[in-house]
C-alpha cells in the first residue's frame, strides 16, 4: 500500500514518521506517558516508530493526528481480504494507537473519511494496548458491538514509590534475603555495575556492540535469542533512545570483563525494560536480580515513577518477583462498514 493509492482526501493525514517535529514528538512522548495502556512506554513514538522502520511493513503510510490533548496513530497496510488499518508496532502488539481522552473524536474522524473516500476494499481497524474496562475500551465496545475483543498477555511492572527503600519494601521477605545473599556472592568475585545512557549514535553503538558480545557469551547465543533474534532492531532502538537521552544500559563486570547487561529506555517518569542477559559461566551468581536492582536504583535516582518489565508471558514467572502491578491488556478489531 502505497500513499499514492490513496484519494486525496486522505492524503492530509498521513505523515512521515521519521520526520515528526521535536514538538509533536515530545508531545506523542506525554500522552503515552499519561495513558492508562498496560504498557504506555511501548504506547511512545520511540518503540512505535523503530519498530515500524524495521518491519516487513517499513516505508506504509501513517495516519497520525493530533489534537490539544489527544492523538491517534495507525499504519496502513494491504492484506488478502482489503486494508488494515493497525499499530505502527503490529508484532507484538504492546501498544495502543489511542491516546489521550478525545482520541475517539479523532478516530471517528478518520472514519468518516473512509466512508466519504467510499474505497473498495474492505477496512479493518486493529487497536490492541488498550486496559479492559477502560475509556477506550468501553467506547470502542459501545460504538461497535460487534468488535471482536481478544485477550493480551498481561503487563508486570514495579512503583517506585518511595525510592529504592519503598522499591525493596514491596519486593517478598524471600527476594530480600535472596537479594543479600547475591550481593556477597557478588562482592565476593568483585563484581561492580557500570552505568551507561548513550547520547550520540556513535556512542549508542560502542555500548551495543558490548552487550551483543555478552549475549553470544550467554544461553542466548547458540539459540540465537535475545538481542540476536533481533539485532537490526534492538540497535535501532537503543540509537533512537540515545537521541533522546533516554537510554539506560547497566553493565555488570568483574575482572576486566564484561559479564551482564540491562538495557531499556526512560521517558516521562517510566522506564521500560527490554533485553537482561549474562554470560553463562556467571549463571550461579544471580545477576539478573542484582542488575534490575541496579537499574531500580538508577532509575530512583533520576525521579522516575515506574519500573516496566513488559509482558507477564508463559515462562516468565521471575517477573512477578520483582512487580507488584498485573496490568491486563486486550486487543480489539473492528471491521468496518464503509
Amino acid at each position: 500500500m502505497r500513499a499514492d493509492d490513496l484519494p486525496p482526501s486522505l492524503r492530509s493525514f498521513l505523515v512521515a514518521p521519521d520526520h515528526l517535529t521535536g514538538d509533536a514528538f515530545a508531545f506523542w512522548d506525554a500522552l503515552a506517558a499519561r495513558s492508562e495502556a498496560p504498557d504506555p512506554s511501548c504506547c511512545g513514538p520511540v518503540w512505535q516508530v523503530t519498530a515500524l522502520a524495521c518491519s516487513r511493513r517499513a516505508g506504509a503510510p501513517v495516519f497520525l493526528r493530533q489534537s490539544d490533548d489527544s492523538q491517534i496513530a495507525f499504519a496502513l497496510s494491504a492484506s488478502s481480504s482489503g486494508l488494515r488499518f493497525g499499530p505502527l508496532e503490529a508484532h507484538w502488539g504492546f501498544g495502543s494507537p489511542l491516546l489521550g481522552p478525545r482520541a475517539s473524536d479523532l478516530l471517528f474522524d478518520l472514519i468518516d473519511q473512509l466512508r466519504e473516500a467510499a474505497l473498495p476494499e474492505s477496512i479493518t481497524i486493529d487497536i490492541p494496548g488498550l486496559q479492559p474496562g477502560g475509556l477506550h475500551e468501553r467506547w470502542i465496545a459501545a460504538a461497535f458491538p460487534d468488535r471482536h475483543l481478544l485477550a493480551q498477555d498481561p503487563h508486570a511492572a514495579a512503583s517506585l514509590h518511595g525510592g529504592l527503600d519503598g522499591w525493596m519494601s514491596r519486593r517478598s521477605p524471600n527476594f530480600r534475603r535472596n537479594l543479600q545473599r547475591a550481593q556477597r556472592a557478588a562482592d565476593g568475585h568483585g563484581v561492580g555495575f557500570e552505568r551507561h545512557a548513550p547520547l550520540t549514535a556513535q556512542q549508542a553503538r560502542a555500548v551495543y556492540r558490548r552487550m551483543l558480545d555478552m549475549e553470544m557469551r550467554s544461553w542466548k547465543g547458540p539459540a540465537r535469542q535475545g538481542l540476536l533474534a533481533l539485532p537490526e532492531f534492538y540497535a535501532m532502538l537503543l540509537a533512537a533512545y540515545a537521541r533522546r537521552a533516554a537510554a539506560r544500559v547497566i553493565i555488570a563486570r568483574a575482572g576486566g570483563e564484561d559479564i551482564g547487561f540491562c538495557f531499556g529506555g526512560l521517558s516521562c517518569g517510566i522506564y521500560r525494560g527490554q533485553q537482561t542477559s549474562y554470560v553463562e559461566a556467571w549463571r550461579d551468581v544471580s545477576l539478573g536480580v542484582l542488575m534490575h536492582r541496579e537499574t531500580a536504583r538508577w532509575l530512583c535516582d533520576d525521579g522516575a515513577n515506574l519500573q516496566h518489565f513488559g509482558p507477564a508471558q508463559p515462562g516468565m514467572d521471575y517477573k512477578s518477583r520483582f512487580c507488584e502491578l498485573d496490568q491486563p491488556s486486550v486487543r480489539v478489531i473492528v471491521d468496518l462498514d464503509c
